[in-house]
């Protein structure tokens, strides 16, 4: 639990200081509905939600993960509801393990 409490604050503080991106990158980034988003890195990646975080209060950003596949994914989903990919990449040595469902926000 220590060490998935580490690497998760790792990831987040490594985002958190990362240069800002102009506008011209963001457009470049991958984008779209949740839902596929989603089911897209289940189907392809075999990767489960590890941990999840708000970004302010604009956003909220998810690090997914496989610890078959040794790949991991940050997404970040806006207010409006559209998710974008942030990162991602492989070598994965943190815990994967499926979050619970949340619930409604409301």
């Amino acid at each position: 639990m220590f060490k998935r409490t580490i690497a998760i604050a790792l990831v987040f503080g490594l985002a958190a200081i990362a240069p800002p991106v102009s506008a011209g990158e963001q457009r470049a980034a991958t984008c779209g509905e949740r839902t596929s988003i989603v089911a897209a890195l289940k189907k392809k990646h075999g990767e489960s939600a590890a941990g999840v975080g708000i970004a302010g209060e604009t956003a909220v950003v998810e690090l997914w993960s496989s610890a078959e596949t040794g790949t991991w994914t940050i997404l970040l989903t806006r207010p409006d509801g559209v998710t974008c990919l942030m990162a991602a990449g492989h070598a994965w040595a943190g815990q994967s393990t499926e979050l619970a469902a949340l619930g409604d926000p409301a």
